[in-house]
């Protein structure tokens, strides 16, 4: 005879999660507002979080408020940061077919085109369009002491990893030439990109943030930035339809959730 009252038991442990992916929706909403009441002049969300990224507001301070907090409120924080750095690096999620991480968040455009570079004679530069809007082509250029060029390679957009395929820079025999291209053209990246648990010696608490089980560089504002950008790349994957809506993508959006839920009290 079939036992009745444990028959739906699974219906049930479905119900019983929580949608956070709804949950996360509820809690962009308020933050989505806010942005276009205190940003009219800007026509984008780009434009809009962008501009949060960049200068002093509410927002964007209460991240930085909470990351030097010391009490329970701050550690509380710190610790979601730390969840949600967890939970990315185990189960990737993308947007625009880039994946989100700490380890490489887009803080800002990068001011710099071209970058420069000297060695016995021989000149190596790299420009990336022409310091204006719309212009995405690299050109990358090695002069002999003569001043004439000997690589001149043009691209129609950045991409480093189509420069080490394409002939010409393969043609380039000598590998210290090669990396101080390289080295030029990462320069003149189109947007600085930044890893938050690299570059800091972690035996020194006062280089770091303790989050949760991880170390984040102690750079409040840097982490700023990229906290508004994954959120912000976060919300892109799910409105868009790039997200696979599985149980682990869940409880990635749970952490994003509640991290979002502290900070939309401050505006």
């Amino acid at each position: 005879m079939a036992n009745h009252y444990i028959a739906h038991k699974d219906e049930w442990k479905m119900l019983a999660d929580i949608d956070y992916f709804g949950m996360f929706v509820k809690a962009y909403i308020p933050f989505n507002a806010w942005m276009n009441v205190s940003y009219p002049a800007l026509h984008t969300d780009r434009d809009k979080i962008n501009e949060i990224k960049k200068n002093t507001n509410p927002f964007r301070n209460k991240i930085c408020t909470l990351l030097n907090a010391v009490n329970q409120d701050g550690v509380y924080f710190k610790g979601l940061i730390g969840e949600l750095h967890d939970l990315l690096e185990n189960h990737y999620i993308h947007n625009q077919d880039k994946r989100i991480t700490f380890t490489c968040v887009t803080l800002g455009k990068n001011s710099q085109n071209i970058a420069e570079d000297s060695y016995r004679g021989i000149g190596y530069r790299v420009q990336y369009g022409n310091g204006g809007g719309g212009n995405t082509q690299t050109h990358v250029l090695i002069k002999n002491q003569a001043g004439n060029a000997i690589v001149s390679i043009h691209q129609a957009d950045y991409n480093i990893d189509e420069l080490k395929t394409l002939p010409d820079f393969i043609a380039i025999s000598q590998d210290d030439r090669k990396n101080r291209i390289l080295n030029c053209y990462k320069q003149v990246e189109p947007y600085i990109s930044k890893d938050f648990t690299a570059g800091f010696n972690i035996n020194d608490e006062r280089q770091f943030y303790q989050c949760g089980n991880y170390k984040f560089i102690k750079e409040e504002e840097n982490i700023a930035k990229g906290l508004i950008e994954i959120i912000y790349n976060m919300r892109n994957s799910l409105f868009h339809g790039e997200l696979i809506p599985d149980n682990e993508a869940n409880k990635t959006y749970g952490a994003a959730y509640k991290i979002l839920r502290v900070l939309i009290d401050a505006i």
